[in-house]
């Protein structure tokens, strides 16, 4: 008899992608806030469920927006994130109270989660932090997102805000910047690790080599990792795109099909200055993930039966391409090259 699925992974932070468009780093302006609303049955076609914006200052015209692009969102079944602006003027005496009224009133208006912001760029004690975090989870309903980012410290750190025993935080986003390829994968595998359920958000390391095929390596990463992907507009432009949005909608429906991929653990392969290869499962469902990040071809012990990718083929032999991509059937061990 199949087990059931843990009710802890069924939070829909756990089933979701989420977009942050453009609009929300220019401030939120009523022009470009429109132009979102309208946009939103697009990326529903493509399989995003969740919007994040950032940046909303608030005025009657702009709230005006938000409450129309709030409203659409609801009849579309989008989760909306939504940045805190009153989070940098708390106080260190403060328990959390203070966001309070904003929350509530953006909760009735039909967001459905709040990041708190950079936590390493708080004046608040980690204990402040801590009661802050529980006193909110205490006072907001269950199914509401708090999540919070990191830009430094390392997932120790991170994983002291969501404790299982506390969990004060539902989710951290690390905001550090690998510059190469192999930071990154490296940086990947830690967080993979150190967190059961991160936020990965992922930029270009290497900005020269940032063609179409490269576009699509990273969304392939970004789209298999262990986590609730964040997709920022700025690097994977969905809408505008329409390659780069068709081969998202295929991933989005990939990992929407995959236990491994929603549920599952990480284990690295191997990470090299050019290649990563990984490891997800949940039970029975099991895939293997290789992407080479380098113009150059590369050698990845990996074969078997390819789901999908960025290239094309079916099946797999001992090399990647340029910006490869691949995400492979999973029985056992990779074989060895001769």
């Amino acid at each position: 008899m199949e087990k059931r699925i843990p009710k802890e992974y069924e939070v829909w932070w756990r089933q979701r992608t989420v977009y942050v468009p453009d609009v929300t780093l220019a401030g939120g302006t009523v022009e470009g806030l429109g132009a979102l609303r309208a946009q939103l049955p697009q990326l529903q076609g493509l399989g995003i469920g969740a919007l994040w914006l950032e940046g909303i200052e608030p005025s009657p015209d702009v709230l005006e927006a938000m409450t129309a692009l709030l409203c659409r969102a609801g009849e579309l079944d989008f989760k909306v994130i939504l940045a805190l602006s009153s989070f940098k003027s708390l106080s260190k005496t403060d328990g959390g109270e203070a966001l309070l009224p904003e929350m509530e009133g953006w909760l009735r208006e039909g967001v459905g989660g709040f990041d708190l912001g950079d936590l390493s760029k708080m004046p608040l004690s980690r204990k402040t932090l801590h009661t802050m975090g529980k006193r909110l989870r205490k006072a907001l309903p269950e199914d509401v997102l708090l999540c919070a980012s990191l830009s430094k410290g390392g997932p120790r750190r991170a994983a002291a805000f969501v404790r299982a025993e506390n969990r004060e935080l539902h989710l951290i986003r690390p905001l550090l910047w690998p510059l190469h390829a192999k930071q990154l994968f490296s940086w990947l595998a830690r967080w993979q690790k150190g967190l059961s359920w991160p936020l990965i958000q992922l930029i270009f390391p290497n900005t020269e080599d940032n063609d179409p095929q490269g576009k699509r390596a990273l969304l392939t990463l970004a789209l298999t990792v262990k986590g609730m992907p964040v997709l920022r507009e700025s690097v994977f432009p969905l809408a505008a795109d329409a390659q780069l949005g068709d081969y998202a909608k295929e991933l989005l429906a990939f990992r929407a099909g995959s236990e491994a991929m929603r549920y599952g653990g990480y284990r690295t392969l191997e990470n090299t200055s050019r290649i990563c290869r990984f490891v997800r499962r949940f039970r029975r469902d099991a895939v293997g993930v290789a992407v080479n990040l380098s113009p150059r071809r590369v050698p990845s012990p990996l074969l078997g039966q390819v789901l999908l990718g960025n290239s094309g083929r079916t099946a797999a032999d001992l090399e990647l391409a340029p910006f490869e991509a691949l995400i492979l059937k999973w029985h056992t061990e990779p074989m060895q090259r001769k």
